[in-house]
């Protein structure tokens, strides 16, 4: 999240994708959920199935003068893996274009299964 400003919403679009080749359901959780609203905290992806989630930032609370740049947590998890991506907010005057790191999750899964979970930031 880029030039962010107290009291004003921003919204950041992901995208996860299911390489497997059965359904999988993922629950998706922030660090600080009072920063954060979703639109979905579980989501359930067929086999090669693309869905998008919403994630809402709105700072209510003042931060450290000196604190022009944080980052949060977004833990995703499901039967097969836990992982996370992770948020970098950008207050105003500081301006970064990378604000959220969009790794391949990989589940913890049997190895003949070889897949990936894509996260993707549009």
């Amino acid at each position: 999240f880029d030039n962010v400003k107290l009291s004003q919403s921003y919204t950041q679009t992901i995208c996860l994708e299911n390489t497997l080749s059965s359904p999988i359901t993922l629950e998706i959780k922030p660090s600080n959920s009072l920063r954060y609203k979703l639109s979905h905290s579980s989501i359930m992806l067929q086999a090669n199935e693309r869905k998008s989630i919403e994630i809402e930032l709105k700072l209510t609370q003042s931060l450290s003068s000196k604190t022009l740049k944080m980052k949060d947590i977004f833990y995703i998890k499901s039967d097969y893996f836990h992982d996370h991506i992770t948020a970098h907010i950008f207050m105003e005057g500081h301006h970064n274009s990378a604000a959220i790191e969009a790794p391949v999750l990989r589940p913890n899964i049997a190895p003949e299964m070889n897949a990936t979970m894509h996260v993707q930031v549009p």
